[in-house]
């Protein structure tokens, strides 16, 4: 008898965390499933195979999941995608949907801006009228310590990720330099070429360098 009773309260108990759950944005209802099981959000994305950014903007109440990706978070921790049909749960209302569009369009600029300046500092000392040996050694350095430095400000991204958004610049214009020393047979000098796939590469292959270097 003692065990039914037990068993009862167990059940209540459960019915009134769903109703709790209902009531919290999604973000929330992951972030206390994950607690309960002693997960960290490191092992959350191993285990579901989803980008860790992606786990903490969703716990931060900072974007609304795809329904493939919750439904990957949802299998690990055991969680009823049916509890997420109500309003409250899933649904984005205006504010969030333009915050979150603001934020894409900000974001979206600002690599954009960045790739831009990137692009015109190798240039400026590479293949500027004032280029010289000095500024083309500084290039070189340049084109390993600015991808390591984006690598440590991003390390939750891939190589392949990193390097759609911030080595787009470079690629474009060392393939645009490279063209046109071809085309024009121009004894250019090649430190751009050398510098730019320096960065490219850093970039993508940077981050088992940063990994070797916390060990």
């Amino acid at each position: 008898m003692k065990c039914r009773v037990d068993e009862r309260d167990i059940l209540v108990d459960l019915k009134e965390n769903s109703k709790r759950n209902l009531m919290n944005p999604i973000g929330s209802v992951i972030e206390n499933a994950r607690k309960e099981r002693n997960l960290t959000q490191e092992e959350l994305a191993e285990l579901s195979q989803v980008n860790l950014r992606t786990i903490q903007r969703i716990e931060n109440n900072e974007n609304i999941p795809r329904e493939s990706t919750l439904r990957l978070i949802c299998k690990v921790l055991d969680i009823d995608m049916t509890s997420f049909d109500k309003p409250n749960s899933i649904s984005e209302t205006n504010t969030q949907k333009t915050y979150r569009i603001l934020n894409q369009l900000f974001h979206l600029f600002f690599i954009v801006i960045l790739n831009l300046v990137i692009v015109f500092v190798f240039g400026f000392l590479t293949i500027d009228s004032f280029a010289n040996v000095n500024s083309n050694f500084g290039a070189l350095i340049l084109s390993f310590f600015i991808p390591y430095f984006i690598i440590t400000k991003t390390s939750e991204m891939s190589g392949v990720e990193r390097l759609l958004k911030y080595g787009t610049g470079i690629l474009i214009y060392g393939f645009i330099f490279l063209s046109i020393m071809i085309k024009d047979n121009e004894g250019k000098p090649l430190i751009l070429i050398f510098a730019s796939g320096l960065y490219l590469i850093t970039l993508f292959y940077g981050k088992s360098l940063l990994s070797k270097n916390q060990k």
